[in-house]
C-alpha cells in the first residue's frame, strides 16, 4: 500500500537521522503479550504519533513499523507487491494466517486482506477486515483511508465522512497552528496508550501465572496457599 502524500515542506530533519531503530527488535514470534522488544516498538510508535503534530516526516517510518511487527513480514508483504498469484489465492491464505496466528491483534495484514478483497471488488468482505484493523489500531491512517474509499464506493457518503474525521490523519495547517492534526494525535495516543498499558496488565498477569501452580498448592482451611 502507498503511504500518504508527504510532502511537508517544513525545515525538519529527516526522522532516519533523528530515529535510531537499531535497538529496536521488530522480528516479533513472542508467546508473551507483550516482551521487552514489543514494548519498545510501541514506545517508538507513540515518538512518531507525537512527531506528527507538527511534521509528515513521521509518516514513513510508521508504515515501515506497522509492516514489521513479525518475523519476515516486511519481506513476505513486498514479495506479494511484485508477484501475484492467480485470484490471488496464496495472498488471502498467507494473510489469514498472519491474522490467526497473531490472535487477531495485528492490524496490518487485516488492512493488507482488506484492500486485497477491495481489488476483487468484494467490498462487504473488505469493509468487514477494515473495520477489524482500525479495531485494533484505530490510528492505522493507511487502514482509514481504504474505509473512506469503500464507503464512497458503495454510496454510503455519510459513513464516509464520519470515517474520514475519525481515522484520517488532518493535513498540516499553518493557519491554525495544525489545532485538527494536533487534536486528532493526541486522541489517538490516549488510544494506544491505554492498549499498551492494558498489554502490560497483560504480560505481568501471565508471569505471575508461571510461578503459581494450583496443582502444587498447599491447601489449608479451604483456601489454597501459593508462593513463587
Amino acid at each position: 500500500m502507498q503511504s500518504p502524500n508527504t510532502g511537508d515542506g517544513g525545515d525538519v530533519e529527516p526522522l532516519q537521522q533523528q530515529w535510531s531503530f537499531q535497538d529496536v527488535s521488530f522480528h516479533h514470534l513472542a508467546e508473551e503479550p507483550l516482551t521487552t522488544g514489543s514494548k519498545r516498538r510501541k514506545e517508538v510508535e507513540l515518538q512518531l504519533l507525537e512527531h506528527l503534530k507538527e511534521s509528515n516526516e513521521a509518516i514513513d517510518p510508521l508504515i515501515e513499523l506497522w509492516s514489521s511487527e513479525r518475523q519476515d513480514a516486511a519481506a513476505i508483504f513486498e514479495s506479494m507487491e511484485e508477484v501475484c498469484s492467480p485470484g490471488l489465492k496464496e495472498e488471502e491464505m498467507t494473510l489469514r494466517q498472519m491474522i490467526d496466528e497473531s490472535d487477531m491483534e495485528w492490524a496490518e495484514p487485516m488492512v493488507r486482506l482488506s484492500l486485497l478483497f477491495f481489488v476483487k471488488g468484494q467490498y462487504e468482505d473488505s469493509l468487514n477486515w477494515c473495520q477489524k484493523a482500525l479495531g485494533v489500531k484505530p490510528w492505522h491512517f493507511e487502514g482509514g483511508r481504504l474505509l473512506v474509499v469503500l464507503h464512497l464506493r458503495m454510496g454510503q457518503f455519510g459513513q464516509a465522512l464520519q470515517v474520514a474525521r475519525r481515522h484520517l490523519l488532518p493535513a498540516l495547517n499553518d493557519r491554525t497552528s495544525n489545532k485538527r492534526r494536533t487534536d486528532w494525535v493526541n486522541e489517538v495516543m490516549k488510544k494506544a496508550l491505554q492498549i499498551l498499558k492494558e498489554a502490560e496488565t497483560a504480560a505481568s498477569s501471565k508471569r505471575q501465572d508461571k510461578y503459581l501452580d494450583v496443582d502444587e498448592c498447599p491447601i489449608i482451611e479451604g483456601r489454597t496457599l501459593c508462593w513463587e
